[in-house]
């Protein structure tokens, strides 16, 4: 009888109407306590099997505008979660331009780092991983280069680069005026498969600081909490032909790592480091729930049936209990944070029960 109402009740709605009220955000008071630069990897929740988890990464730049960056993600369990990948194929084209020439032939090459003024252009063919990023609505909407690469081209990595105003495209874009919390993009990525009897069910999700694949630039190209340091930069050589009979002049020297060597030359280098007290890097991580997706009855019983249906339609119009934990609930893999179950959930129950019999996204 139950199931009978359920189906009347399901049968007279027509519509849904969903009102959005919109906030300003506050204004951001200069405080020196506060960082210039705050990266968030947020942190979510998931099921065993599920595919297309969001994860999302937020940036507050309080003082500068963003015009420029690249930045890179990795994960500490590869046994849990991949970001999704893709490969394409891409054309390298390196420009090359002549330094000296004898006789007409051309004595030393440089890559030229405009594709003018060149003598010279090489052309590889290239397979390149890219990662699933969605820049709809985010800080990065409109910028006119957004590139992501695998570096280690199996998924536990994804490097994002984008620059706003591209200079080979018409037209001027500024990048991100000084904001808090908005959503600099949001990757996607795949759970593995993982028993319930895992006891460790997080994976840790980085920000790498190194700055060969990190850096947050200004319109002018100037970067945001790069310092400098002076620090001593020891060589060692090692002499490999000794002038006779008394070597005490070497003739040849060779540059080594360390011990054994014959000779020592310290000279002091400028090395940019990042100034975390500008630059603040949060991780995020994700959590794979345990229990049966769509199991949303409580308590659970192993099973995915009607009592589950009537558990959600109870809690999406009349004012029933959420499901524990409410990720459970989404079965369709959608929605958001403050909406992760909605009519799409419901409809994707109804066809797994009664219509496709096809298994949820996250079983």
């Amino acid at each position: 009888m139950r199931f009978g109402s359920t189906r009347m009740f399901l049968g007279g709605i027509f519509f849904l109407v969903l009102v959005i009220s919109a906030f300003a955000a506050p204004t951001v008071q200069a405080d020196p306590m506060i960082p210039a630069l705050r990266v968030t990897v947020g942190d979510t929740t998931g099921n065993s099997g599920q595919q297309n988890s969001v994860i999302t990464v937020t940036m507050d730049n309080v003082f500068d505008t963003v015009a420029a960056f690249e930045i890179w993600l990795r994960l500490s369990r590869p046994d849990i979660m991949l970001f999704q990948t893709d490969t394409i194929t891409v054309w390298d084209t390196t420009y090359w331009a002549c330094e000296g020439y004898d006789a007409g032939v051309c004595t030393s090459w440089v890559a030229s780092a405009d594709s003018l003024p060149w003598d010279s252009i090489h052309i590889e063919q290239v397979e390149a991983i890219i990662g699933d990023i969605d820049t709809a609505g985010s800080l990065l909407s409109g910028w006119e280069y957004i590139q992501t690469r695998s570096l280690t081209g199996n998924g536990t990595d994804i490097k994002v680069s984008g620059i706003a105003d591209r200079l080979t495209i018409p037209g001027s874009k500024t990048g991100v005026a000084p904001q808090g919390g908005g959503v600099l993009f949001k990757l996607r990525g795949d759970i593995l498969s993982i028993p319930d009897t895992l006891e460790d069910r997080t994976v840790d999700i980085f920000v790498q600081p190194f700055l060969d694949h990190f850096n947050f630039s200004r319109p002018d190209g100037s970067s945001i909490g790069i310092t400098y340091e002076l620090r001593p930069d020891t060589n060692y050589y090692r002499c490999l032909d000794w002038l006779p009979p008394d070597s005490v002049v070497c003739l040849d020297w060779e540059k080594v790592i360390g011990a054994p060597y014959d000779s020592i030359k310290v000279e002091t280098d400028t090395i940019p480091i990042l100034d975390t007290a500008v630059v603040d890097l949060i991780p995020g991580s994700l959590t794979v729930n345990s229990g049966l997706c769509g199991d949303i009855v409580q308590p659970p019983d192993g099973f995915v049936d009607v009592a589950d249906l009537t558990f959600m339609i109870d809690y999406l119009f009349l004012s029933g209990d959420a499901p524990d934990p409410i990720e459970m609930g989404n079965v369709d893999c959608q929605g958001t944070p403050q909406a992760l179950i909605d009519v799409g959930d419901l409809t994707t129950m109804i066809e797994y029960l009664f219509i496709t019999f096809e298994p949820f996204c996250c079983m």
